[in-house]
């Protein structure tokens, strides 16, 4: 079990090069993976600006991404939502 959390978590962080930081993508990147399920995955980073809501810096901070691959419990919920289909895996 917990070879596969380390194969996972290693898994995901590569993928957050292509996900969150889209200036370290290359062309050669596209070119290896133009079509891939891990380029649609959408994340909600964004902080809106409807009305004034104190805590959605926090919800992003405690839910984000980054957290989320911080830390052992983080991987397996990104995980757990990969393996259900969500569309949307984290904040």
């Amino acid at each position: 079990m917990l070879q596969l959390v380390k194969s996972v978590g290693s898994f995901l962080q590569r993928s957050t090069h292509v996900l969150c930081n889209t200036s370290l993508i290359t062309s050669n990147a596209l070119a290896i993976e133009p079509n891939t399920a891990w380029s649609k995955v959408f994340l909600r980073t964004n902080i809106r600006n409807n009305f004034p809501r104190a805590r959605e810096g926090k919800r992003v901070k405690v839910h984000g991404w980054k957290t989320r691959l911080s830390t052992l419990n983080g991987k397996q919920i990104l995980w757990r939502r990969i393996l259900k289909g969500r569309h949307v895996l984290s904040h």
